[in-house]
């Protein structure tokens, strides 16, 4: 079994699965000042809303939040079957996830809040793009203008150089 490196552990989140659902729980602890200790228990409970998308490591949810302090907030959930081939990467993905959400790599990278998993899928956890990915907000639009297809390249480049930067590819291009 591959060692989980520190980055990727320390991103873990504690979920559980709803049985005979589309919902899963996170329980979490928190600073609260009004409490008396320093840590409060928390628990968000998301339910699935609809697929979104699918790539080369699985497909994509949408999840909204319908109980709990961000009740209502939407997110993306990436779930990679664990038993595929490409499961033999290790948790490579995962680390670049946690590194690449470090606030410095903002301007280039969507968010992960974490992930969990269970015997034979790993999920990711991510911030929800209302205007979903650049191919289909390509798709369903006319053609860039030519600032804003720069800005685009630009950004993708960017983002890739960091990467290499880092000792890390993109297996999806």
């Amino acid at each position: 079994m591959a060692r989980i490196p520190g980055l990727v552990l320390d991103s873990k989140l504690r979920t559980i699965f709803v049985p005979d659902s589309n919902e899963t729980v996170r329980t979490y602890e928190e600073s609260d000042p009004t409490a008396r200790r320093r840590l409060v228990s928390r628990m968000e409970h998301w339910k699935r809303q609809k697929k979104t998308g699918r790539g080369g490591c699985g497909s994509v949810c949408l999840e909204q939040c319908i109980k709990g302090r961000r009740e209502t907030d939407l997110r993306a959930v990436q779930k990679i079957e664990t038993t595929r081939q490409f499961a033999s990467i290790g948790y490579l993905q995962e680390e670049a996830v946690a590194k690449f959400s470090h606030s410095r790599y903002d301007r280039c990278f969507v968010k992960s809040f974490g992930w969990y998993e269970i015997p034979d899928a790993l999920f990711i956890v991510m911030e929800h793009l209302e205007l979903d990915d650049l191919w289909h907000y390509l798709r369903d639009r006319p053609p860039l203008p030519i600032t804003e297809a720069r800005e685009s390249a630009h950004q993708i480049l960017e983002g890739l150089l960091m990467m290499h930067e880092n000792e890390f590819t993109h297996r999806d291009l």
